[in-house]
């Protein structure tokens, strides 16, 4: 699931991607997805701005692009 946000003050647009799952397996890769893609720049890819965890449900911070999914 994917949620529009902003951050506090800045009105700066954001995406917040929350893995549902709570497979070991999925959260293992939604975990390796989001520091791979942390450490790489490039103009097709969305950047993620932090990885962190809410009631067992891991999620991405990322820039939000505007676009089809």
């Amino acid at each position: 699931m994917v949620y529009q946000a902003a951050l506090s003050g800045l009105n700066t647009p954001l995406a917040i991607k929350v893995l549902l799952s709570e497979t070991p397996e999925l959260v293992a890769r939604f975990k390796q997805e989001g520091q791979v893609l942390a450490r790489l720049e490039h103009p097709s890819l969305v950047k993620v701005f932090d990885l962190a965890e809410q009631s067992g449900h891991p999620y991405l911070v990322m820039e939000l692009l505007e676009g089809e999914d």
